[in-house]
């Protein structure tokens, strides 16, 4: 029996302007860290941006650092005025009354996603920063 060939769209349905980037700080666990990077490498995000901190823990994501650019601020005031610098819009993930879903790609150009810490979320400096909110549905949780 022939395998018949299946087709796959290589094409985003993203805006075609989008230039994506996460800005991360104060992840407490280094696989966290290792799994946002090898998100952001999978998305085709463009760079990391990290502030407030010396080192980047790779744990386990040593090829995927090796994929991106890492861009590191000593605060966040200096981070954002990178971003803005370079056009980026700021997009808070975060669960609040104001978020959208992630799918629905409510963001359009250039967007960075600021991400907050595992426990707290994103601070109130943070989220002062946003151009807007997104949320990850979980489905079956």
């Amino acid at each position: 029996m022939a395998e018949e060939a299946v087709a796959v769209s290589t094409a985003s349905t993203l805006d075609p302007s989008f230039w994506g980037s996460v800005m991360v700080h104060n992840i407490k666990s280094k696989q966290n860290v290792g799994t946002i990077l090898r998100s952001a490498v999978a998305f085709g995000f463009r760079e990391i941006i990290l502030y407030g901190g010396t080192k980047l823990n790779t744990f386990g994501s040593h090829v995927a650092r090796d994929a991106l650019p890492v861009r590191q601020f000593v605060s966040l005031k200096e981070a954002v005025a990178y971003l803005k610098s370079a056009g980026y819009s700021l997009c808070g993930v975060e669960i609040m009354p104001q978020a959208q879903p992630v799918n629905l790609q409510p963001f359009h150009g250039s967007t960075c996603f600021l991400l907050g810490n595992e426990g707290e979320g994103l601070s109130e400096a943070q989220q002062a920063v946003c151009d807007g909110f997104v949320y990850i549905p979980q489905y079956g949780t």
